[in-house]
């Protein structure tokens, strides 16, 4: 008689497994600062605050004038995929916005004024 017997071991709960995140778990992105530029060369703040809120932070531009810009921020409540990579929500302006990752310390961010390369801070 011979048996053979593989193991492998359980969670506690015995749950399914899930699946690995992309390049952060939804926890990580949760506490990140991200900086980039816009086409004008103005500075872009996004900083996530929580797994479901975060907040823009850009300058709009009035006129040609570079001079007469406003500060505008965005309160944003998304969702995030961590096995993607991607988020996507709604901002307090109602604006729709939505990031890739394309690495753990690089995102893609699209917002109504064009997709605008950021780097975590």
């Amino acid at each position: 008689l011979c048996v053979t017997v593989s193991c492998k071991d359980k969670n506690k709960n015995n749950e399914p497994e899930q699946p690995a995140a992309k390049f952060l778990t939804a926890v990580s992105f949760a506490s990140s600062l991200w900086m980039g530029s816009d086409s004008r060369s103005n500075e872009v703040t996004l900083n996530v605050t929580s797994t479901s809120d975060m907040t823009l932070t850009y300058f709009s531009v009035l006129s040609k004038n570079t001079d007469n810009k406003t500060k505008k921020t965005v309160k944003i409540a998304y969702t995030f995929d961590e096995t993607q990579g991607t988020f996507s929500g709604k901002g307090d302006d109602n604006a729709v916005y939505s990031g890739e990752l394309t690495s753990i310390t690089a995102l893609k961010f699209k917002m109504p004024d064009g997709e605008i390369l950021m780097s975590k801070k």
